[in-house]
């Protein structure tokens, strides 16, 4: 199922949520829509669905103008962050729930019924707790059982809120290769939604990132991540560096350092900043790159981060080193270099 979204626009009370937004969505991609609170990525998922209507704007499935069909016309499967399973009904039961509440032509057979419910249910890898409740269950059963009941009315697209918020990080992570899995599966056309970075860089084929009910950037986690088109994309998908100076004709000038400069193919001129993330900074003497001084040092797994000072810069720096055996990583308070290997202009 094909999506095309044409100049949505979305407005409640004096705030405009979604500013005309066009977005094509291929058939069985898996899309992430990422952002801050208060983006759109929601708004957006919902209109989607039919759950919130926009005020011009057209959507389209497949070439068919859904803008003004019901929830139930559009048949789309939805998961939300916190399950909505009725906790008076067995698992199987939940499960089946969309399948019994078809209109009766549609309807299938009891049998049939409860055969789909117990395949979906063997899909997800809970075919043996069909005859529980949802209390009985851990957080991350209970989304994989409302991932089931979104998919037994055979959707044309499967659209999860924030599906795994609610979950601590481990069974994030293992739901998350679960989900990437269910979907290779299925080939449903899938659209998320996600403020976590990670997750949408792990799971999605293409990154949307949203801001202020605009679209800043699409495109894959890998392009999107390495090319970021705006100082929003860079500074959301991941940590990053602003070294603040100046551009001149032979290259950019960091603040407080009139002698060393960094070759940049920008045409910028004038004041303005480079960004760089942290693993892009390479460390060397006091006499390489930019001097600093290390304010803090930290360790987290297999990587050490230098926090430093650097004359002239109003933050300071991140640097990120692979922890080693043989790694002998600064102190706080020695003299130390380092230098932008890759950085990005963005005004």
């Amino acid at each position: 199922m094909d999506i095309d979204i044409r100049a949505l626009h979305k407005r409640y009370a004096d705030t405009v949520a979604l500013h005309d937004v066009d977005l094509q969505i291929r058939s069985g991609e898996l899309i992430a829509l990422l952002g801050p609170s208060g983006s759109g990525k929601t708004t957006l998922l919902r209109a989607i669905a039919g759950l919130e209507f926009a005020e011009r704007g057209q959507i389209l499935f497949s070439g068919r103008d859904a803008s003004q069909l019901s929830v139930q016309a559009r048949r789309v499967g939805f998961v939300f962050q916190h399950y909505a399973l009725f906790r008076h009904m067995t698992v199987r039961d939940n499960v089946a729930f969309g399948l019994r509440c078809k209109p009766r032509a549609e309807r299938p057979t009891k049998a049939e019924i409860e055969r789909r419910a117990q395949a979906l249910l063997d899909t997800v890898q809970l075919g043996d707790l069909g005859a529980r409740y949802p209390h009985q269950l851990s957080g991350g059963q209970r989304q994989r059982v409302a991932l089931a009941r979104a998919m037994a009315i055979d959707p044309t697209v499967l659209l999860l809120d924030e599906p795994f918020g609610a979950l601590d990080a481990k069974v994030r992570a293992e739901l998350r290769t679960w989900l990437r899995r269910i979907h290779d599966d299925t080939g449903y056309t899938t659209v998320f939604v996600t403020h976590d970075q990670e997750e949408a860089m792990e799971l999605a084929d293409r990154i949307v990132v949203l801001n202020a009910g605009r679209i800043e950037q699409t495109g894959t986690p890998e392009a999107v991540y390495a090319d970021p088109q705006t100082p929003f994309v860079f500074d959301f998908l991941g940590r990053g560096n602003v070294i603040e100076g100046r551009f001149e004709r032979d290259g950019f000038v960091p603040a407080g350092q009139r002698h060393r400069r960094f070759a940049t193919a920008s045409p910028a001129h004038g004041d303005g900043r480079i960004l760089v993330r942290p693993h892009d900074l390479a460390l060397g003497t006091p006499n390489e790159g930019l001097p600093a001084r290390v304010r803090k040092v930290r360790t987290l797994g297999g990587r050490v981060t230098l926090d430093l000072d650097v004359p002239g810069q109003k933050r300071p720096l991140e640097i990120d080193l692979a922890a080693s055996p043989g790694l002998r990583a600064p102190r706080e308070g020695d003299s130390v270099g380092v230098t932008p290997l890759r950085f990005h202009v963005l005004g």
